[in-house]
């Protein structure tokens, strides 16, 4: 393959990319003037609403799936409410049914980036965590296309994204920095 059509190729994924990443940010504005609404209104406030992501799908064989259950244990029901999305099938351990009873456990790994986004939204969710970053099972374009107020990476991939539209790091750090 030539060097010229080597670029061609990347300029359209560039552009493909581009354009998944307008749509689904287009599509989310609303609900985040939903929740700018209801932080605004006395009494609406309720629990902090956590979501995680995992490329490895919260697998046996992931060392993340071994830190993060202890942490999704931590969490007070009565002011968190964690929601854990899974882009690998349940691979029936014992860590992973640990990781299913500390969290609301969504199946994700059929989902399109459009859907995991939506179901983001209609959840109502404030705060993003990335347990992926670029390893496996990355999902890339929903983290461009900011589906939350806030959004971190954290655990799974312990550097920068390279991207400075993917948000910030657990530590402060800009995405792209």
């Amino acid at each position: 393959m030539s060097p010229e059509h080597t670029r061609a190729l990347a300029n359209e994924e560039a552009q493909a990319y581009l354009q998944d990443v307008q749509s689904l940010r287009a599509t989310h504005l609303e609900a985040r003037r939903r929740l700018l609404l209801a932080a605004a209104v006395p009494g609406l406030h309720g629990r902090l609403r956590v979501a995680y992501l995992s490329g490895t799908g919260f697998q046996s064989f992931t060392t993340t799936a071994h830190f993060i259950v202890g942490v999704l244990e931590a969490h007070r029901p009565e002011t968190v409410d964690a929601s854990c999305y899974a882009f690998l099938p349940d691979d029936g351990s014992e860590i992973r049914r640990r990781i299913g009873r500390a969290c609301g456990m969504h199946e994700a790994a059929a989902w399109s980036h459009a859907e995991v986004a939506a179901r983001l939204n209609d959840a109502m969710v404030h705060v993003l965590v990335d347990l992926t970053g670029l390893t496996l099972g990355p999902r890339l374009h929903l983290l461009a296309a900011h589906p939350t107020p806030v959004q971190v990476h954290w655990h799974g991939y312990p550097g920068t994204l390279g991207s400075a539209a993917s948000g910030p790091q657990a530590d402060g750090r800009q995405g792209g920095g």
